[in-house]
């Protein structure tokens, strides 16, 4: 009995796998067979996000915003956090701790 539904299984999953018609290769479609015109503004962006490495340019916007996003804003999250701890130490009358 295993024999046969393996086999039964073997050949329907070789069926729908296949993409071959009488006529030769067919395109797979996600969408159906629908009539789908290519719209050129689309195919043009995809192209141009495929090859983002070819065309992507490092210039001084770029490094700015690495700047701010790497330096200073872990800076002043942590100035704005020691402050805090210092406000709160001054108002309970505690020493003040020390951050590096």
């Amino acid at each position: 009995m295993s024999r046969g539904l393996r086999g039964f299984a073997e050949s329907a999953s070789r069926a729908l796998i296949s993409t071959r018609n009488t006529t030769g290769l067919q395109q797979q479609r996600l969408a159906g067979d629908l009539p789908v015109k290519p719209n050129k503004f689309v195919e043009a962006w995809g192209t141009k996000r495929e090859h983002i490495e070819e065309t992507y340019k490092w210039d001084g916007d770029v490094w700015r915003t690495i700047g701010i996003y790497v330096f200073a804003v872990p800076i002043l999250i942590y100035t704005v956090i020691k402050k805090e701890y210092h406000n709160s130490d001054r108002t309970y009358g505690r020493k003040e701790r020390e951050f590096m």
